[in-house]
């Protein structure tokens, strides 16, 4: 099923997400399937954490390599071990944050243990490209969108997109989305 997506102003963006119990396995299976999903009808995406469909657990997918065919990576109550490597700038997007886009330092390395889609304990030191989406996909489970990292400089050259966003001035998009 194709959950719509939270835009930015909705509360659930701004929640710490809680940890997936194991017991509920069947019902985050099918959760996992739907997100994977919901996903693939972006044109775009790279990543999506729970929270974006209004489910405030830890949980999120990769899908940073999705133009070389490969298949989304879940991440279940995943942790940030260690941000190793030299910050480096990069232009930054959400699909919850739709049309806006900033220049974010984050680090080029990330060490993360998770549960995969099978349930099985893992422990990776990630780079690159895949390294600034989980980040940022971590960042969904704590509460967290992406210009909170800006400067006050940066951040109010892009306030008054993020105000449209607030107030339902939503650009045309190909996924669905909601307001609440």
């Amino acid at each position: 099923m194709i959950l719509p997506i939270q835009i930015h102003g909705s509360n659930v963006l701004r929640e710490m997400a809680e940890e997936i119990d194991i017991n509920n396995r069947p019902e985050i299976d099918e959760f996992i399937s739907d997100l994977i999903e919901t996903l693939r009808t972006t044109k775009t995406g790279v990543g999506i954490a729970a929270p974006q469909v209004g489910k405030s657990i830890r949980l999120f997918i990769l899908w940073a390599d999705r133009h070389l065919g490969k298949e989304p990576q879940v991440f279940i109550n995943p942790e940030i071990v260690t941000l190793k490597g030299s910050k480096k700038m990069g232009q930054e997007g959400c699909l919850s944050v739709p049309g806006v886009y900033a220049r974010v330092k984050r680090h080029q390395k990330v060490r993360i243990k998770y549960l995969d889609g099978d349930w099985n304990p893992q422990e990776k030191l990630i780079k690159g490209f895949e390294s600034v989406v989980i980040q940022h996909e971590y960042d969904h489970l704590n509460g967290k969108e992406f210009f909170d990292h800006l400067s006050k400089e940066e951040f109010e050259k892009i306030k008054y997109k993020l105000d449209k966003l607030e107030n339902g001035d939503i650009p045309e998009l190909e996924y669905e989305y909601s307001l609440t």
